[in-house]
């Protein structure tokens, strides 16, 4: 499911409204699992651990009607490496910073 919520601002914006609108679709459609990212956003990304948090509230919520919640989760050192890789090729990061 995609919701619509603006990129870059999910760490602080609507935090009831998206863990509401988790909950209801949890309650609705009754999936056998939710695949989330883990506590650390994958690569400490604000807007993965912001969504890891929601699904992690709206599923505690439910309370013995959640289904179960899994992670993604990476290597320690993965994005390290992609990043290191893609400079390799002549990647630069952005002037405004790595996640602008």
């Amino acid at each position: 499911i995609l919701l619509n919520h603006q990129d870059g601002y999910l760490p602080w914006n609507d935090v009831t409204d998206f863990v509401g609108e988790l909950v209801l679709f949890m309650r609705h459609r009754r999936p056998a699992a939710v695949i989330t990212f883990d506590q650390d956003g994958l690569y400490w990304h604000p807007d993965h651990i912001a969504v890891y948090e929601r699904v992690v509230a709206a599923a505690r919520a439910l309370g013995p009607d959640a289904p179960p919640v899994y992670v993604v989760t990476m290597v320690r050192g993965t994005m390290s490496d992609i990043v290191d890789a893609a400079a390799a090729r002549g990647w630069t990061a952005p002037e405004g910073g790595f996640w602008s």
